[in-house]
């Protein structure tokens, strides 16, 4: 007779990891479209935001730490929603939050992290597409795992981007909207989406429900628009003349080659093309059209084509929701 083993399920999840486990293995066969159906009509925004605080609580109280990206269009809010959460958690964690700590690229960051004390929370933010462009798309290849350096000092993070990337964040904020006062015009909370990774598949995101940002001025206005002029001063000292040209030059050479540098995967979804076929029609361009080329530093030629990427992604994206 075979000896029965009796399964015990030991150690926690944090609070929200834990529900959302329990909630996916209940309705194994939801869809995206039912998460977001019963996020919108059952959950109460209420509900929500006690939800991340309580999650916020209990990393802090296990000595983990929290790691959230916000997404949205520009002008829904990001950065208000931002500066709201980096608030929150120096306040759980008992720090006050510095404007050392924003950084607008992946070197800033890298710097606030090696300058940091223990507990205090890390913001990194990007400037406008107008001036820059998706700064952490630019620089990809240099991404350092800042969430993994961060957690050995309980450090946290706040990403901000457009597009979500993957920086290791558990929790996701999509901003939709900041609705305002209909007389004075003033922000008054901004709206988002709450997602979190899907039990059975980590890399699928799933909508939880909508939370209502209040909007906390940012009472240290000055201090952000300077430390964002001073990353932008020193961006544009460290990649010279060529720096200005970059997004002119990557927008003429998607325009001509987007249809070159995609194609469709075995379920007709578009997708950027692959490892160095991508590259070769980046830097060598297609028939009459050149690409990058050899011109102007390596640093402005790795800018260009991360600027590249970027239209892509977007292209990708609008051509499969049509």
């Amino acid at each position: 007779m075979q000896n029965k083993i009796n399964y015990e399920m030991k150690g926690s999840l944090s609070y929200m990891a834990g529900a959302f486990r329990k909630f996916d293995l209940a309705h194994p066969d939801w869809g995206e479209e039912e998460h977001i159906t019963h996020a919108v009509s059952k959950i109460n925004p209420n509900d929500m935001m006690n939800m991340l605080l309580n999650d916020f609580n209990a990393r802090k109280e296990g000595g983990d730490n929290i790691a959230m990206f916000i997404c949205g269009t520009q002008g829904t809010g990001k950065s208000l929603v931002a500066n709201y959460f980096a608030k929150t958690l120096s306040q759980i964690w008992k720090t006050k939050f510095r404007f050392e700590n924003l950084g607008f690229y992946d070197a800033e960051t890298s710097e606030s992290i090696d300058q940091a004390k223990n507990g205090e929370t890390i913001w990194q933010d990007e400037h406008d597409s107008k001036t820059v462009g998706a700064l952490s798309v630019y620089l990809k290849e240099r991404l350092v795992d800042f969430v993994l350096r961060g957690r050995r000092l309980n450090l946290n993070f706040i990403f901000c981007s457009p597009i979500e990337q993957d920086k290791g964040q558990f929790l996701t904020l999509e901003t939709k909207n900041t609705r305002k006062d209909h007389k004075t015009g003033k922000p008054i909370v901004v709206e988002c989406l709450v997602k979190t990774p899907w039990y059975f598949d980590s890399n699928q995101r799933m909508t939880r429900g909508i939370i209502f940002v209040p909007v906390d001025d940012l009472t240290n206005q000055e201090q952000y628009n300077k430390r964002k002029d001073d990353s932008l001063a020193k961006l544009k000292k460290q990649y010279g003349s060529n720096f200005d040209y970059i997004g002119t030059k990557a927008k003429e050479i998607f325009d001509q080659l987007k249809d070159e540098m995609i194609t469709k995967d075995k379920n007709g979804k578009y997708i950027v093309k692959k490892g160095d076929e991508f590259k070769a029609i980046c830097f060598l361009g297609e028939g009459e059209v050149k690409g990058i080329g050899s011109s102007g530093t390596e640093a402005s030629r790795t800018l260009t084509f991360g600027k590249i990427k970027g239209h892509l992604s977007k292209y990708v994206a609008k051509l499969n929701s049509e």
